[in-house]
């Protein structure tokens, strides 16, 4: 097997099962969800240069394109859910399952743009460049991003808890 097929083989092996989870975030559907990771792995067979320091965001970013693609084809967007956002994580919150489950009760109430910057934030565990470079937004607009969707994660436990 010659080194361009091997490095597509890896990449496929490891990115597979995050990107479906992925785009199945966005249009709630696995068999949608696993076309456009197919659709994301063509696309990385006809690319010239497989730049491994940034193929990660490309290929979030190409998943997203290839998903928004099809749903615009089939004239419905979906929202986030909570059992799409537990399937996601690989590695759980906390060890206490109930505090898990609350985290994402909370963090399916946020605005979509929120919540898919967290998820790929602490579930996908990109870097903030990879973020903005995935959804074609700057770094910063990431960073301000998080900040508000945790400041409001706080204020609704606080309100919780009162």
């Amino acid at each position: 097997m010659d080194d361009r097929l091997e490095t597509i083989s890896r990449l496929v092996e490891e990115y597979s099962r995050r990107l479906v989870a992925y785009s199945r975030l966005i249009c709630r559907d696995a068999d949608l969800a696993r076309d456009a990771v197919s659709d994301t792995f063509l696309k990385l067979c006809e690319l010239d240069n497989i730049d491994i320091k940034t193929i990660g965001a490309w290929l979030y970013r190409t998943c997203r394109n290839q998903t928004i693609d099809i749903l615009r084809k089939r004239k419905f967007i979906a929202e986030f859910d909570e059992l799409q956002i537990s399937e996601l994580a690989e590695e759980p919150l906390s060890s206490d399952c109930m505090q898990k489950e609350y985290l994402l009760s909370l963090i399916s109430k946020l605005p979509q743009r929120q919540q898919e910057i967290l998820m790929l934030r602490y579930f996908a565990e990109l870097k903030y460049s990879e973020i903005a470079e995935t959804l074609n937004i700057s770094s910063a607009l990431v960073g301000v991003t998080i900040s508000r969707a945790i400041e409001t994660l706080k204020r609704q436990m606080q309100d919780e808890n009162k």
